[in-house]
């Protein structure tokens, strides 16, 4: 009793009082006409979506190394449905290691602007491997690919076509551990580079605008939560926060005119994330949940630079969506996923996940 006091307490500090450590100062909103490259609203940036995914995958892993974790049903137990749990670990440093990687489709749709968001598809790719080492910590990395493909303008009849294609690389390692039993606390590090097209095609001779941008970003991302499983039952909930610095290089636009690049800019970016998930073992093989998870963008701010005024903004939503697994065999595993963005006045964002992990 008295550890589930303890990681309970611990997880509602950080619940409530992490999102109030950092407020935006004003809830200007920057439309994409205004900074389309700059723009940190969007729910699947990849300095948001790396960094939670890092932190998905740090608790899985966790839970599944745990004797007494939630997340996956245990051998051993009277409960367990046969799910078979890794071994246990050794002090040698290496053990319980993990491979995985997955495929996520996300249909974007940005409502802001008077109908003049970018919109279309977004394909993601991931990577990763993690182990427990030394003290039952996980270590772990994961590398991941992102694509976008979107526009604006004369798809909904308003004003010129903007066209904005990007291909991002990330790379994110991170480490995690459970103090307790019930208490789960780790961090990830990212790093990624995004590259960046942008046209506008207004449709008058020599009207037209081609722009490469180049973004470095570098994120951090403690969480702290809490886990356990009844049964066949298991729930999770997990705080965590992101900070974000990314940097921007522009090419000069063409046809130039004679006009130079825009000086760089550079933004800060400040998340946090209540991850919650409900998992139900319905057979040795088969297991579903749920998730729903609150997104509060802190602060999204664009840094005194000449060229750029300095703006902050604010933006809260939440995420639903439901996972099926299956165990092909005691090490193997795959899973089917679909989510989707509510109580969001800017963007209507459609998201089907799908993966495969091995036990070794």
């Amino acid at each position: 009793m008295k550890n589930i006091l303890f990681g309970a307490c611990l997880f509602v500090v950080a619940g409530f009082l992490l999102p109030s450590a950092v407020k935006a100062q004003s809830n200007t909103q920057l439309y994409p006409e205004e900074a389309a490259g700059l723009d940190q609203t969007v729910p699947d940036s990849p300095s948001r979506a790396v960094p939670q995914n890092s932190t998905e995958y740090a608790i899985s892993s966790v839970l599944r190394t745990e004797k007494n974790g939630a997340g996956v049903t245990m051998a051993g137990s009277s409960d367990s449905k046969g799910i078979v749990a890794p071994a246990a670990a050794t002090d040698e440093g290496f053990s319980a290691p993990v491979a995985y990687s997955e495929y996520k489709f996300a249909q974007i749709q940005d409502n802001r602007s008077m109908g003049e968001g970018f919109d279309g598809p977004q394909h993601n790719a991931i990577v990763g491997f993690d182990f427990e080492s030394y003290w039952k910590t996980i270590v772990g990395f994961n590398f991941t690919y992102t694509n976008a493909n979107l526009q604006t303008g004369s798809s909904v009849g308003a004003g010129p076509l903007s066209l904005n294609s990007s291909n991002s690389y990330f790379f994110s390692p991170y480490v995690a551990r459970n103090f307790c039993d019930w208490v789960n606390v780790g961090g990830s590090f990212t790093y990624g580079r995004t590259d960046t097209d942008f046209q506008s095609k207004s449709g008058i001779p020599g009207g037209d605008l081609d722009m490469d941008t180049t973004q470095d970003t570098y994120a951090v991302s403690p969480f702290i939560g809490i886990a356990h499983t009844w049964g066949a039952w298991s729930f999770s909930s997990t705080a965590s926060y992101i900070y974000g610095y990314n940097h921007f290089d522009f090419s000069p636009p063409a046809p130039s005119f004679g006009a130079s690049a825009a000086p760089s800019a550079r933004t800060v970016d400040q998340t946090f994330l209540w991850l919650n998930n409900v998992q139900y073992a319905i057979s040795s093989k088969w297991s579903v949940s749920a998730q729903a998870n609150v997104n509060d963008l802190l602060m999204a701010q664009t840094l005194a630079t000449p060229g750029f005024a300095s703006t902050s903004i604010c933006h809260q939503w939440m995420g639903f969506g439901c996972r099926a697994n299956y165990d092909f065999n005691k090490d193997g595993s795959v899973f089917a996923a679909f989510e989707h963005d509510a109580f969001n006045t800017h963007f209507d964002d459609y998201r089907i996940r799908t993966g495969v992990s091995y036990n070794f």
